[in-house]
């Protein structure tokens, strides 16, 4: 069993050095759980959230982006 969590926070005029930060610092690492910050900018429309892909999570992490894309954009 997994749980996965995708922690949302909706703000305007989201700073730009915050928002890189977020889209580079890999998400904690946890035993049998996945959690991802998303930030949604009502300012501009930018969702912020890992770009990346960790190992411990290669075979998930093209899946969250998907759902993290389709539901909040």
């Amino acid at each position: 069993m997994a749980v996965f969590c995708f922690a949302v926070v909706i703000t305007e005029g989201l700073h730009p050095q915050l928002a890189q930060s977020i889209r580079d610092t890999t998400p904690t690492k946890h035993w049998s759980a996945f959690e991802i910050p998303i930030v949604f900018d009502l300012a501009n429309g930018d969702l912020c959230y890992f770009q990346g892909t960790p190992l411990w999570g290669a075979a998930y992490y093209a899946g969250f982006r998907k759902e993290i894309e389709n539901n909040l954009r």
